[in-house]
C-alpha cells in the first residue's frame, strides 16, 4: 500500500510539474505519455486481474489466464518504468541543470535494481520448472 499510495502520489506531482512547465501540451513526451500508461495500467488492470485470478483460485484452484496476464503486464509496466525514468532524465535535462553525479548515481542504482529484479524472475521461472519437474516424476513412478 505504501508503494502503491507513492506510485500515485508521483503521479500527481508529475501531473503537476508537467503542466507547469508545459510538458503536457503539444507536443506530449514520450516520458510523460509511458508514464500515465504504466501508472493507470498498475492502478486500474493489475488489481482487476488479481481480483479475478483470486477467484478462480478459490472456487477451481490453481491458476487461469489472469495470472499469467497479471504476471506479465506487471512485468512489462516494471521494464517500461525502468526505461521512464532514463527518458525523465534526458527530459530534465531540457529545463534544469542536473548534475552528472546524479545520472551516475540514478543509473547505477537502476542498474542495480535491474539485476536484483532479473535474478527475481529467474529464480522463479526456474522454481516453477522444477516444482513441474518433480511432480511429472512423481506421477511416473506411481
Amino acid at each position: 500500500m505504501v508503494g502503491f499510495v507513492m506510485m500515485v502520489g508521483g503521479m500527481a506531482l508529475g501531473i503537476r510539474i508537467g503542466h507547469d512547465l508545459d510538458y503536457i501540451e503539444h507536443p506530449v513526451h514520450a516520458h510523460v505519455v509511458i508514464g500515465l500508461i504504466v501508472v493507470c495500467t498498475i492502478i486500474v488492470f493489475q488489481p482487476i486481474m488479481g481480483i479475478i485470478q483470486h477467484r478462480h483460485f478459490k472456487k477451481r484452484g490453481g491458476k487461469s489466464i489472469f495470472a499469467y496476464l497479471h504476471r506479465w503486464i506487471g512485468r512489462g509496466a516494471i521494464v517500461l518504468g525502468m526505461i521512464n525514468s532514463g527518458l525523465g532524465f534526458q527530459l530534465a535535462k531540457t529545463n534544469a541543470v542536473v548534475p552528472a553525479r546524479w545520472y551516475i548515481w540514478s543509473y547505477v542504482l537502476l542498474g542495480v535494481f535491474v539485476f536484483i529484479w532479473c535474478g527475481l524472475v529467474l529464480y522463479d521461472g526456474f522454481k516453477i520448472r522444477g516444482a513441474r519437474e518433480s511432480s511429472t516424476s512423481l506421477e511416473r513412478d506411481v
